[in-house]
């Protein structure tokens, strides 16, 4: 029997073709599903919210304090509420200066961190994520050593801000 290889492949590649077309096709419209329903959520939750005057917001991102001193406390404590839960180890924890700058009253903080690369962006997540608003000003990150069956150790360093209402000195 002579089988024509040339008629055989068309009818067997041509709905293969169609095939891989319509997976590839099926796959974007499944991934537009999902992120169409994460928006959704995002936007359930957003709705959920009770509303605020834009003064009740604009409060709620500034560090609380009447002092400098109090509001750089209040930011040491909001930094280590927010980092410790990602496992990082917190080495150091030191305030810096502050600017005051009517009306706001710029805090600087500096942090040290031993933590691996997973733990270290989990802090940075989630100070990212903190409310009071603090900023990652600069981050310096190297390689501290490696224990058998770890994963590698980094020192990080980062220099951070917030900013509080008018404060006294």
């Amino acid at each position: 029997m002579n089988v024509p290889w040339r008629e055989l492949s068309v009818v067997v590649l041509g709905p293969l073709v169609v095939l891989a077309l319509a997976l590839g096709l099926w796959r974007s419209a499944d991934a537009a599903v999902t992120r169409a329903e994460m928006a959704q959520g995002r936007l359930a939750h957003a709705l959920a919210r009770p509303i605020q005057s834009p003064e009740a917001e604009a409060q709620a991102a500034l560090v609380p304090g009447e002092t400098a001193g109090l509001a750089a406390s209040a930011l040491q404590a909001l930094v280590l509420a927010a980092v410790q839960p990602s496992g990082a180890e917190v080495v150091e924890l030191a305030a810096g200066a502050v600017d005051p700058a009517a009306p706001l009253t710029r805090l600087h903080m500096t942090l040290q961190l031993k933590a691996s690369e997973a733990e270290l962006v989990a802090a940075l997540v989630a100070l990212e994520g903190a409310v009071p608003l603090i900023v990652v000003d600069r981050l310096d990150a190297q390689g501290a050593g490696q224990g058998p069956g770890q994963d590698p150790t980094l020192a990080a360093t980062l220099a951070l801000s917030a900013w509080a209402g008018k404060v006294t000195p």
